[in-house]
């Protein structure tokens, strides 16, 4: 998701990815939002939250 919101800006304008990895996580992990947001830290992505991304 963030290669193709970089590469197609205007067709993904309306994701932000700092919520749609804690959707993705939850769904396919199964975990809760507090453990969607570790993993989310985890894997250095806290800058899409910064970043309004």
């Amino acid at each position: 998701m963030v290669i193709a919101k970089v590469a197609y800006p205007d067709r993904f304008a309306d994701i932000q990815m700092h919520e749609w990895v804690l959707d993705f996580y939850q769904n396919v992990y199964g975990v809760y939002k507090a453990t969607a947001k570790e993993l989310r830290s985890a894997q250095w992505l806290d800058w899409t939250v910064e970043a309004g991304f």
